[in-house]
């Protein structure tokens, strides 16, 4: 009776279908009519809801073409139930639902086909709204719309294809235009929108080197008060931080919309879908300037290799909040999303990328290290002349480009670490610093030694030790404990024969290697045989120069056994 009503008020006149009723009843011939409106009803459909031939997806928008024939298809299945409604049971419901199912297998295919087409996300976020909107209104004249709406689910793959194809591209902008410096927020509102926008990025502030080391970048958000940010502030981590959190948040977003928050299993498929693209996508994109240096033989400088630390550290933190913001958008299941499990997920997501970053800033920092010890003609001096006074420390080590400079002006920068990190840093570099004076004067290129040069040695030495004191890092001074043996071996009023000595040998000089003080040794006699710099250590020179051919002796029957 409503659908009558409602025809009739279109302005559709329902007459001639009465008296076909009535003259096909009288004739005891409904079986005939029923079959002459299913023939011309397909007849027409032939025509009328003829699938697009030219199928084409622009790059914001769907073709009109597809409204225009999911509108015809929609506004055929209306009509066909309205008539089925009103044929007092001529149209049984069971021969419209056939209707219904021929052309559910056209409108499908036509749906894959646009999806499949599609190489940006516009279109089928507009083409998932467009069929969902064409299902509701079949479903609600009690027409079966699974076949429809699976067609619009094989889309999912291909949308989140082009998701990630489009966010990795946003993200790799974002990181092409960062300078890997600290980021400024320089008004109130910046960091207002900071605060609002992302939760406890606000802990990760940049500190100086006096502030409490308990607010420097960790994993551990809760093991530390957060700041109060004035304008202007400066953070730990860069700019493209920012950029690739909120890329992050969109394509969260994004997905969720598409899935549907309220689908079964929504929150899974989200937050799986979301830590694939953190680890795959943004990862990858903040490591990708650092792999593509290493792999054209490129050295990164300190600072880059620093910032590129810290900002890995930075997003690790982050990724949790975002997995959870990813959770908070589906109804399905967020409120039982367990934190912990997100917490453990983020935090290996991006463990090969802080792997990388430290990697390269440890490669960076042997580097630089490397090149403040070998500076060629700049080197320290193994043969310096007998009238030479020694009252400091050498130029070599305090040159600018000497490696106490290099300690001093690099490692307090190194604060904005973790500790474990940043105590790894001052280990491998101390090492490597203090490896390197021992195999110096073992160098080919070094010619002789002259002992007095141990004198300027214990002045160098003494300015490493008090940086490894000065850095507290526990330990750290006795990463230079072989060179300052062998210093103390030298220089000492015990002279050289005590490392003949095993009682004495083990407790004091264990770290001197018997091999290597037999080369330097070795090296001591001039061409002339004579030892004329020991009068500054010795005023008996030729006891002096007895001394050093018995512990030769010595140690070359001690070394070859």
């Amino acid at each position: 009776r409503s659908s009558k009503v409602a025809l009739e008020a279109a302005g559709v006149d329902m007459a001639p279908l009465y008296r076909n009723l009535h003259v096909h009843r009288s004739l005891d011939a409904i079986e005939d009519l029923r079959a002459h409106i299913r023939d011309s009803r397909r007849a027409q459909a032939a025509i009328d809801l003829a699938a697009p031939k030219d199928v084409t997806v622009g790059h914001d928008n769907i073709s009109g073409q597809l409204r225009q024939f999911l509108a015809r298809n929609l506004g055929f299945m209306v009509l066909e139930d309205t008539i089925r409604a009103c044929s007092q049971g001529l149209i049984p419901r069971s021969q419209t639902d056939a209707e219904w199912g021929l052309h559910a297998v056209q409108v499908s295919d036509t749906i894959a086909k646009y999806s499949n087409l599609a190489t940006t996300s516009p279109p089928l976020v507009q083409l998932r709204s467009l069929v969902s909107l064409f299902c509701a209104a079949l479903e609600t004249r009690g027409f079966n719309a699974r076949q429809v709406r699976d067609a619009l689910e094989g889309s999912r793959g291909r949308y989140l294809d082009i998701l990630e194809q489009e966010g990795r591209q946003e993200a790799a902008a974002a990181v092409r235009n960062d300078d890997l410096r600290p980021h400024v927020l320089r008004t109130p509102e910046e960091i207002r929108r900071l605060k609002a926008n992302f939760p406890g990025l606000e802990r990760h502030v940049f500190q100086s080197t006096n502030q409490n080391k308990s607010n420097t970048v960790s994993d551990d958000e809760s093991s530390s008060p957060t700041p109060v940010l004035t304008a202007p502030a400066t953070m730990a981590f860069s700019k493209s931080v920012v950029r690739l959190l909120q890329i992050s948040k969109d394509f969260a977003f994004d997905y969720a919309n598409f899935v549907g928050p309220s689908a079964p299993e929504a929150t899974g498929d989200v937050t799986f879908a979301l830590d694939n693209f953190l680890r795959n996508v943004v990862a990858e994109e903040l490591m990708r300037p650092l792999r593509e240096a290493r792999d054209a033989g490129q050295e990164w400088a300190i600072e880059q290799a620093l910032q590129l630390s810290v900002n890995a550290v930075v997003l690790s933190a982050q990724s949790g909040e975002v997995l959870r913001m990813g959770a908070d958008l589906c109804s399905s299941g967020s409120a039982s999303t367990d934190g912990r499990v997100l917490n453990r997920a983020s935090a290996a997501t991006f463990d090969r990328a802080r792997q990388d970053a430290e990697d390269a800033l440890f490669s960076a920092c042997s580097t630089k290290a490397t090149k403040s010890m070998d500076r060629g003609d700049a080197e320290f001096d193994w043969a310096p002349a007998p009238s030479k006074a020694v009252s400091a420390p050498s130029e070599y080590m305090l040159h600018k480009e000497g490696p106490a400079s290099f300690l001093r002006t690099t490692f307090p920068r190194l604060h904005v670490l973790d500790e474990p990190v940043r105590e790894a840093m001052h280990f491998t570099t101390c090492q490597l610093i203090s490896r390197r004076l021992l195999k110096q004067p073992l160098d080919p290129r070094v010619r002789k030694v002259h002992l007095v040069a141990f004198l300027r040695l214990d002045k160098d030495l003494a300015v490493l030790e008090a940086f490894a004191v000065d850095a507290a890092v526990p330990g750290l001074k006795d990463t230079f404990a072989p060179v300052r043996q062998l210093v103390s071996l030298v220089n000492g009023p015990g002279g050289l024969t005590q490392i003949l000595d095993e009682v004495r040998r083990w407790q004091e000089f264990d770290q001197v290697d018997l091999h290597n003080l037999l080369a330097l040794l070795e090296k001591v006699k001039d061409p002339s045989g004579t030892l004329s710099s020991f009068v500054h250590i010795r005023s008996d020179t030729n006891s002096r120069k007895k001394e050093v051919d018995a512990v030769i002796k010595k140690l070359r029957e001690l070394v070859n056994g």
